[in-house]
């Protein structure tokens, strides 16, 4: 048999090949470790965060608590409370816990450098991941602005840094806009807000989560609950909207609003279980210890429905209970 001669130029071309694949496992290599590397550093911070979790929930002074459960972690967004209505404002702030009682913070996850435009109301946050990356919505008002409006942050750690997506309000300017919560339904992502004195509105949101793609459209007012109260000036409130789909199949969206016991709980429920059914407001006030309100829902780590809230309403904590219903339907916060 013949042998095939090697030419020089072939040999060449061998030894680059060689050279090239060697070069490539090691740059595959060395990026699996780098983001091994970061996914460590990033576990050793939680686990550092997670020792100083020294408070309590009555340490803490929130109002509008939301909460992010992720990987072993919940993330406690809200409102200040001891500056939420004391004029000038410039940060949010977020709190971590494994347990709901023992929690490490407060950390600041965005701060006004002096360069956007909202200095004042920066209240009631919510967080949702997606992709990857995290998306905070805030309601936050100017001494440039005579309305408060809807302002998205994004960051690819709940533990921020967040940075606003756009120097504007999602929500028109024209329009007194607080207390965004997102609901999806049939793949179809909705932003439901509190639209000042005129209730509880919805709107449909685009692929990218920071515009509109439809018309906001108005689900009820809670004045329709028959014991709403005016307070401020006058104002029945349109507060915190959130919804909680019942083990009867029903959809409700629970709110909060001044009564003439304190600031409470109530919520309405959708005929048909969509956003856009006929919803009627239950006369009955959602039934606590003390006064308080702005609450969220959310799945523990042990798969329980959790309900939180801040209260009382003067010198706010955040509390957590279950949320469930009794033989009559009626929606009912248990202890934990």
């Amino acid at each position: 048999m013949k042998k095939q001669k090697i030419t020089a130029k072939a040999m060449s071309l061998f030894l680059a090949f060689l050279l090239a694949a060697g070069l490539t496992a090691c740059q595959s290599e060395n990026t699996e470790n780098q983001n091994a590397g970061t996914e460590n550093q990033q576990e050793d911070e939680k686990d550092s965060i997670l020792d100083e979790a020294t408070l309590t929930c009555d340490d803490i002074s929130i109002r509008d608590p939301y909460v992010l459960a992720e990987d072993g972690i919940y993330y406690l967004y809200g409102t200040d409370g001891d500056t939420a209505f004391s004029g000038e404002m410039d940060s949010f702030h977020v709190y971590a816990s494994e347990d709901l009682e023992n929690w490490a913070g407060p950390y600041t996850i965005y701060e006004n450098d002096g360069s956007f435009w909202a200095d004042s109301q920066y209240w009631a946050p919510e967080v949702y991941e997606k992709d990857g990356e995290y998306y905070f919505y805030g309601s936050m008002g100017g001494s440039s602005r005579e309305n408060k409006g809807i302002v998205l942050f994004k960051s690819d750690d709940p533990l921020g840094p967040f940075e606003p997506v756009t120097g504007d309000t999602i929500t028109p300017e024209d329009v007194d806009a607080i207390d965004a919560t997102l609901y999806e339904e049939d793949g179809t992502t909705y932003m439901v807000y509190s639209h000042g004195t005129e209730g509880i509105y919805a709107v449909e949101l685009n692929d990218a989560w920071d515009a509109y793609a439809g018309e906001p459209f108005k689900l009820f007012d809670v004045g329709g609950c028959g014991w709403a109260t005016e307070a401020f000036g006058g104002m029945v409130l349109n507060d915190g909207p959130c919804f909680y789909e019942t083990d009867s199949g029903k959809l409700i969206c629970l709110f909060s609003t001044m009564s003439d016991n304190g600031y409470k709980m109530g919520y309405a429920v959708s005929s048909d279980g969509t956003l856009n059914g006929e919803w009627t407001c239950s006369t009955e006030q959602i039934q606590t210890d003390t006064d308080g309100g702005h609450c969220m829902l959310f799945e523990d780590f042990d798969g329980n429905q959790v309900v939180a809230y801040h209260a009382p309403n003067e010198n706010s904590h955040p509390v957590f209970q279950y949320i469930s219903e009794d033989e009559s339907g009626n929606i009912i916060f248990t202890d934990r």
